[in-house]
């Protein structure tokens, strides 16, 4: 927050007050937005990974992230720090990424007003961000994107004001390599993009020298995290099957979740509720903007952005996982805005800009409202809750290994219905045993399942609920007899 009070660097004190006071109402606003209702939305898979991470004793730390995660470790030592102060409950532990979601808009102020200076221009960007759905959604999730987004704004911001003031830049780019690295592994491709500024921006040779000494240090110190990044790696390639094909098209996708209009996020999407032709103009009027933001040339957006976005891309074409279009260029979603921004600041009258802002927040604000009032970003709870209310004393509930923990969270009461997991049903004579009762057969909607067809060929099917999801993640109930 006290990035909200980092005054421009030229006008006039009344006019440095009144922005910087329009810039903690703007702030404010997208705090209470990120930390509203942190438990309306279920828990899913990705949450569940990170409340069993941080549940894990310290020896066995390391084993669960060659095994299971795909993140680097900084997000989860603060969150388990985090965990011991404010207790374990599902809202408690989104209000951390809240936490960062919220710093992230102080901090985007700030770098704005180092990038530009000029009357408007680091409002209309924070509003752009504080508005955002799309920056929302990830501000409310147990993952550590939003520690992501603040830490790359807190080192671009440090950075641009060390070259403005021709200061040494060797400890912000080491220090901040490190972190960005260890909280994601997209960091390092901002980071990549934050040496390429300096580089560019440094004009001594003894500027250029701390920029390899920096490169070296990170090096060093990342380097001791390298072997478990492989079996990571490893890891990601074999449960990849969900991740989207390689694909130009992708980028064309990231571009319309930064636009608001479309994103996917946990194991479903989110799409505005306007007619399909307002939908392409409001990502017309993005491109516009774009396109008018990069006449700038504002470097740190077109670094950003250009590297961030282009290096992962390129790298999907050996590894898919590397570029999921909706859910990591979230970490690059500010330079977009940066850009864009740009392009207000473009049109020459002051009154056009309002309006054109005034359009856009209102824009976001439609989608804010459906997010909050209506959307759901993934199923489990859904699920559990429509079993709950149908299955009776003595039913069986067969449940996928890969659901038990989200099941058991919100399946608080069993009473005297038992509960299965579908890998022990693997042969004829152990599902025949459920001859006479009643099953609750929670399936995953994935296109290969033997003991699925099983059941369902074995048994009848007295009614089917289908619950949508993308990739693995949709889920059909059927109620067998």
């Amino acid at each position: 927050m006290a990035a909200c009070f980092a005054f421009a660097r030229r006008g006039p004190p009344t006019k440095m007050l009144r922005r910087s006071a329009f810039a903690v109402l703007i702030i404010l606003a997208g705090m209470l937005l990120r930390f509203h209702a942190l438990d309306r939305q279920s828990l899913w898979d990705d949450e569940m990974s990170t409340r069993a991470q941080i549940e894990q004793p310290a020896n066995r730390w390391l084993a669960r992230f060659r095994l299971t995660e795909s993140h680097p470790p900084l997000y989860f030592l603060q969150l388990k720090a985090w965990e011991s102060m404010c207790g374990p409950r599902l809202d408690r532990l989104r209000a951390n990424s809240a936490f960062w979601g919220t710093v992230a808009l102080g901090l985007f102020y700030w770098l704005a007003t180092e990038i530009d200076p000029a009357d408007g221009f680091p409002l209309i960007a924070t509003a752009l961000l504080a508005f955002s759905p799309y920056h929302l959604a990830y501000s409310q999730e147990l993952r550590p994107y939003a520690m992501g987004v603040a830490l790359a704004l807190l080192i671009w911001t440090l950075l641009a004001r060390a070259l403005r003031e021709k200061r040494p830049t060797v400890s912000i780019l080491a220090v901040g390599g490190v972190l960005q690295l260890y909280s994601h592994y997209w960091g390092g491709f901002i980071w990549a993009a934050q040496m390429a500024y300096a580089w560019i921006r440094s004009r001594e040779k003894h500027q250029k020298s701390g920029i390899l000494v920096a490169l070296l240090l990170v090096a060093v110190l990342f380097g001791f995290w390298l072997p478990i990044l492989r079996d990571q790696l490893h890891n990601i390639n074999d449960q990849g099957f969900w991740a989207p094909t390689p694909s130009s098209a992708n980028l064309l996708r990231t571009f319309t979740a930064y636009s608001g209009v479309y994103f996917r996020f946990a194991s479903s999407a989110f799409m505005l509720p306007l007619d399909r032709w307002i939908l392409g103009s409001i990502m017309i009027l993005y491109l516009i903007l774009f396109g008018l933001g990069v006449g700038r040339r504002p470097l740190i957006g077109g670094i950003w952005l250009a590297l961030g976005l282009g290096v992962p891309f390129a790298l999907s074409y050996w590894k898919p996982p590397v570029y999921v279009w909706y859910r990591y260029p979230i970490l690059i979603y500010p330079a977009f805005l940066l850009i864009c921004a740009g392009g207000i600041m473009q049109v020459p009258s002051r009154v056009g800009r309002i309006i054109l802002v005034a359009l856009l927040v209102a824009i976001d604000g439609v989608g804010l409202r459906h997010y909050i009032a209506h959307w759901d970003k993934a199923n489990p709870r859904a699920v559990v809750s429509y079993i709950s209310q149908r299955a009776a004393d003595g039913d069986v509930i067969v449940r996928p290994s890969y659901f038990r923990d989200l099941f058991a969270y919100y399946f608080e009461a069993p009473g005297r219905r038992s509960l299965v997991d579908e890998h022990i049903l693997d042969s004829d004579a152990v599902r025949a045993r459920l001859r006479g009762r009643r099953i609750w057969f929670v399936c995953f909607d994935v296109p290969r399942d033997e003991i699925r067809d099983a059941l369902l060929h074995q048994f009848s099917v007295l009614s089917a609920r289908d619950f949508p999801g993308y990739a693995h993640l949709g889920v059909t109930v059927y109620e067998l007899r």
